[in-house]
């Protein structure tokens, strides 16, 4: 179902001429790095295309508001492309990600997009978080964790990591919905 969405809104490969979907032996590795099974949206994106993008570019309509220096009417946000295997062709596939922002970004969630922006799509892997999908807003990037004690004095509160996390959907499925192609 999820396949037939993202073919309908056009999503054509990141990085190669043609998908590369990431082998079952990387998506292992990927999650017993993570101690945690990527949610089953995601698994299937990654197992049926890989790194890909929309060519037309895309929006997704959030579920709650965004910073307003990220979107004009609050709600929506571009959707640039996914990370995906290795070997697609970019720089970027989805084990960088994780390691990129590793320690950046709450341990309950991971990149799994970019916006156009730059700034990160996440799901959430573990905890409360687990499915839900957010946008992560790298201007307002919570400090260094040795940072904030030394400024503070105590240890940065749990809430820190996630001031800069607005939900974008209850699940992966729910994201998909929710994207809708910019065409001229």
């Amino acid at each position: 179902m999820i396949d037939r969405k993202l073919r309908t809104l056009g999503i054509a490969p990141a990085g190669s001429p043609q998908f590369v979907p990431m082998s079952d032996l990387e998506l292992r590795t990927i999650e017993q790095e993570l101690g945690a099974r990527l949610p089953q949206g995601l698994r299937d994106l990654l197992t049926m295309f890989g790194a890909s993008r929309f060519p037309d570019g895309a929006r997704v309509e959030t579920r709650d508001q965004l910073p307003e220096r990220v979107s004009r009417d609050g709600h929506t946000a571009s959707v640039e492309d996914f990370y995906g295997a290795a070997e697609s062709g970019l720089a970027r596939g989805l084990a960088w990600g994780i390691k990129a922002f590793a320690g950046r970004m709450p341990a309950t969630v991971i990149p799994m997009a970019r916006s156009a922006m730059g700034d990160q799509i996440l799901i959430g892997i573990a905890g409360s978080e687990a499915g839900k999908v957010f946008y992560w807003f790298l201007g307002n990037e919570p400090p260094d964790e040795e940072e904030y004690l030394e400024d503070h004095g105590e240890p940065m509160p749990p809430a820190e990591w996630f001031r800069n996390l607005t939900l974008i959907a209850e699940s992966f499925e729910d994201f998909v919905d929710r994207i809708s192609v910019v065409r001229d």
